[in-house]
């Protein structure tokens, strides 16, 4: 899918992930669903409340703050179900199943499901979890190209988790990609690996 579509992936999830994750979500209070309605018309429910939060906008007539909020939560909601559907793949599940082994809740919920309802379910019930296994993954694909070689980080190396040290860290950074026009901060995220324990 070279655009995502939030609808065209919802039609993909079973009703009772999805309405596990739209129970758990920020845009739930602000949806009016009956969950005892036919399941195959649950999807079509959703979308249309969305319609109608997507409509209020563009009619005017909220105040700056309110907007302000709706514009956030539709936007964490398209972007909450693109994150899952970019982690729904065989190689971001095994990483799910690595940081869950010791985790029966998890391993238990991933019976069963897809691919995609297994990335859902871990971004509503396992949120830091999810966001290790997406950082991982984002730097195994950007550390295999032959630009990162340079900036191997060696094997053994001790990490602090000091923030003035991190704060250093990112000066440092930020002087290395300024020398190729790049902006004039940089921001450090450190996630630690359950399988190997790697940072």
């Amino acid at each position: 899918m070279l655009v995502f579509n939030d609808r065209h992936f919802m039609r993909h999830i079973s009703m009772p992930t999805l309405r596990e994750f739209t129970q758990q979500h920020q845009i739930n209070p602000r949806l009016s669903i009956n969950w005892e309605a036919a399941a195959d018309t649950l999807h079509a429910l959703i979308g249309q409340n969305l319609d109608q939060l997507e409509e209020t906008l563009s009619q005017g007539g909220l105040d700056a703050e309110e907007r302000k909020a709706l514009e956030h939560d539709l936007m964490l909601w398209h972007d909450d179900l693109r994150r899952a559907h970019c982690m729904s793949n065989s190689q971001a599940i095994q990483e799910f199943r690595s940081i869950c082994a010791g985790d029966p809740m998890a391993l238990t919920a991933f019976e069963n499901r897809t691919e995609r309802e297994i990335a859902l379910w871990m971004l509503a019930f396992r949120d830091k979890a999810f966001r290790d296994a997406e950082l991982h993954l984002a730097f195994q694909a950007k550390s295999n190209g032959k630009f990162w070689k340079k900036h191997l980080i060696p094997a053994g190396l001790k990490l602090s988790n000091e923030r003035e040290k991190l704060d250093q860290f990112c000066d440092e950074v930020t002087k290395l990609y300024k020398k190729v026009g790049a902006g004039k901060s940089s921001h450090v995220e450190v996630s630690e690996r359950a399988k190997d324990s790697s940072v």
